[in-house]
């Protein structure tokens, strides 16, 4: 029995487990004590300028290893007196504030799969005990009863084993996805900071640029089918992960500065004879002989090049998340323009965690008029567009960037927007699957050789077949096109086309407008030849 009372001992610590002590985080010895008092976002990263009062002369701080040491000056040394020196050091892991509970949960998912571990590996070990263990009692009646309870231990720990894996398998999908969310709002470099040293005699002003930040412009175009009026919204997508929290002025920018920028200069182009170089003729068998004169000019004329168009060197885009978070204010936007930018200033609340949102943009006001068309190409698409055609021009610049087009409300397609994408009459605003149309060629060929001429005839045509399968009558423009005879031995005779079309252009491009029926089907026909000499392929262009 006294092995069984151990067994059973090891049993009962399993059950109640065992204290996992972790320790502690290291304390972080230089806060960062600085204010942000604006922040400039650029397509490719961002520039804090931070405000600092030191107590003494000397100083000593720190902000987030997400800012480039090299970038951190004084924005009015003169007023301040301020000598500052930055360079990046190594620190423990900086668990930010915004995201201390969640590393808090993380911890004791950690600490309970640990405990369970020890639990497991207890139980474990006690099987392993109970399988060698053999029985000192040589009676029958003893060696009954160590069976006996040899079999519910077992049973028990079995039990129990099955229970804890359970546990443990639930405990680590959990903590998989809590420090899946942690690392996804961890700030960008978390195990350094920039140390900012100097002396100064009153507070002053610095900047740091991050490259773990970039903002870009996303748009909605919404086109009221009926009307034509098309709803725009500009918004701003950010991307900040240097941990720190901000609310106020932020300025966004169309252009990121320049690292390098090359003398604008333009070498002298002179013309001369090349010197003639005698060509020996290699033996057969033999390696051609190696011309240096040739080479030397070629490496010449290469150096020369890249002297004058060094390339510039540009911060590196970071694909990061968005945090945008409520703002107040919002009605204090403005844009200003430069020959080298354009920069929306607004003010915001913005955090370093990640997480994404849009921010609308007022300030670049979007007006927008148009005439809705259901329009089918039969040799591009199947289905048919739905194109807004601008009444008048706009000339809005924008600022490039991807828009999510709706009609009605509705989602219809994604679109890139250049900046000078309003400036065209014609904006596809996505497809409609209920209006279909066929494309059907008829062609024949018939020799026409003669004793008097030699050319051969080309019967061709086709046939296009337009449904309307919604549940409205519409009216749908077609475009379609004819070959464009491009030698004079080439003629071109349309023999008919049925319906008329409304319009034929100078490059045979072909038009019609067509009301069509709820639920009917229309055909167009056209029916043409081409004349040309037997003795010619004919090859078509622009297919």
């Amino acid at each position: 029995m006294r092995i069984f009372c151990i067994v059973a001992l090891v049993l009962v610590l399993s059950f109640f487990g065992f204290d996992v002590a972790f320790a502690d985080e290291s304390a972080f010895k230089y806060e960062y004590a600085s204010e942000i008092v604006a922040v400039d976002f650029y397509p490719s990263g961002a520039k804090f300028t931070f405000k600092y009062k030191p107590s003494e002369n000397d100083f000593e701080f720190a902000i987030p290893g997400a800012f480039n040491a090299d970038s951190v000056r004084a924005v009015d040394a003169k007023n301040s007196g301020a000598n500052i020196q930055a360079r990046s050091v190594t620190r423990a892991e900086w668990i930010p504030d915004y995201i201390r509970e969640l590393n808090s949960q993380v911890e004791a998912h950690s600490k309970k799969i640990q405990e369970l571990n020890y639990e497991k590996e207890a139980l474990e070990q006690t099987i392993s005990f109970l399988k060698n263990t053999k029985p000192k009692d040589s009676d029958a009646g003893g060696l009954l009863n160590f069976i006996k309870e040899s079999q519910v231990l077992r049973q028990e720990t079995n039990n129990r084993l099955l229970a804890v894996n359970n546990k443990l398998n639930d405990e680590r999908k959990i903590l998989k996805i809590l420090e899946a969310e942690r690392s996804s709002k961890l700030p960008a470099r978390n195990d350094r900071f920039v140390l900012v040293t100097g002396n100064a005699n009153a507070e002053f002003l610095f900047e740091a640029f991050t490259s773990y930040a970039d903002w870009n412009a996303k748009y909605t175009l919404d086109l009221d089918s009926k009307s034509g009026d098309i709803k725009a919204q500009m918004f701003a997508k950010i991307s900040q992960r240097t941990g720190l929290d901000y609310e106020g002025k932020i300025t966004l920018h169309t252009k990121t500065p320049d690292e390098r920028i090359v003398e604008p200069k333009i070498l002298p182009l002179k013309a001369s004879f090349q010197p003639k170089v005698e060509r020996v003729t290699a033996a057969p068998g033999s390696a051609p002989r190696f011309d240096r004169m040739s080479m030397r000019m070629k490496m010449d004329s290469a150096a020369n090049y890249e002297a004058a168009s060094e390339p510039e060197e540009d911060y590196d885009a970071l694909d990061m998340m968005l945090d945008l978070g409520s703002v107040e204010n919002r009605q204090v936007q403005s844009m200003t323009e430069s020959l080298s930018d354009r920069a929306i200033e607004l003010f915001a609340k913005l955090t370093g965690d990640g997480r994404e949102s849009n921010f609308e943009i007022h300030a670049n006001e979007i007006n927008l008029t148009s005439e809705p068309e259901i329009l089918l190409i039969p040799e591009q698409r199947r289905y048919a567009w739905i194109v807004a055609n601008m009444d008048v021009v706009n000339n809005t610049r924008l600022i490039p960037g991807q828009a999510e087009l709706r009609v009605d409300g509705n989602p219809s397609g994604k679109i890139v927007l250049s900046e000078n994408s309003l400036s065209k009459r014609e904006m596809p605003f996505g497809y409609i699957e209920q209006i279909t149309c066929e494309r059907n060629l008829i062609t024949e060929k018939v020799s026409s050789s003669t004793f008097f001429s030699n050319n051969e005839g080309r019967t061709s045509g086709y046939v296009i077949k337009i449904t309307n399968g919604s549940n409205q009558d519409r009216k749908i423009t077609v475009k379609d096109r004819l070959p464009i005879p491009t030698n004079d031995k080439i003629t071109l005779d349309v023999k008919s086309i049925n319906p008329a079309e409304k319009s034929r252009d100078k490059d045979n491009i072909l038009t019609w407008e067509l009301d069509v029926k709820a639920g009917e089907s229309v055909e167009i026909s056209v029916d043409y030849s081409l004349k040309y000499p037997s003795s010619e392929t004919l090859q078509f262009d622009g297919r």
